[in-house]
């Protein structure tokens, strides 16, 4: 069944509502499930981690959901150019912010020397920055994660400037290649999952 959607801003007092529906869309997905002790304490994570990282796009970026009903069920992080990389104020306040997500995860130091290994490869060029999209399940199949796309990728063609992505769902790489991303790298580290990064040229 097709469901309508209106994208728009999302709200801050909607960000907990939408934390809880990127929490559904990336169960399971491969580097949670490393990094979590079992099912249930990666269900528990998931919401924890998704609105710390909705809030720390909104300190730097442009944060938009696909609403039904006037509930955010999708949402898509965007950092703006030259934005994304975080200053020791902006990491503490993450950090404490994602712990009760953080308490009694495995492999916490891989997946930490994993990013660590991601951002290296981070371009320093300008473009936007797509942190974060995230389709509740009962959305999926309905063209809200390609709206959402679609908003910044009109005003980053409008500058001129490219998009960016990591992606750690090896689906999502024919999913982003749809519209117009491409693999630059393909970043391993031990028996962590891989991550994807790819870039989506201005038209």
């Amino acid at each position: 069944m097709t469901r309508a959607f209106t994208v728009r801003p999302l709200r801050p007092d909607e960000d907990r509502e939408a934390a809880a529906s990127a929490a559904r869309a990336f169960w399971h997905d491969p580097l949670f499930d490393y990094f979590s002790r079992d099912l249930f304490h990666e269900h528990q994570a998931l919401a924890h981690l998704m609105r710390p990282l909705i809030g720390d796009g909104r300190s730097a970026g442009d944060v938009w959901t696909a609403a039904v009903e006037g509930r955010p069920r999708a949402v898509a992080v965007w950092f703006r150019p030259g934005t994304h990389r975080r200053d020791r104020t902006r990491d503490l306040n993450f950090a404490r912010r994602a712990l009760p997500g953080l308490v009694g995860a495995r492999h916490l130091r891989t997946v930490g020397r994993l990013f660590a290994k991601v951002e290296q490869h981070h371009p320093h060029d300008e473009h936007w920055y797509l942190s974060l999209l995230a389709v509740d399940p009962a959305l999926q199949g309905n063209g809200a994660g390609g709206a959402l796309l679609a908003e910044l990728h009109e005003r980053a063609d409008g500058e001129g400037l490219p998009c960016y992505l990591e992606t750690q769902k090896e689906a999502n790489v024919a999913y982003y290649g749809r519209f117009g991303y491409e693999v630059e790298e393909v970043i391993r580290l031990g028996p962590a999952p891989p991550m994807w990064t790819m870039r989506r040229p201005a038209r």
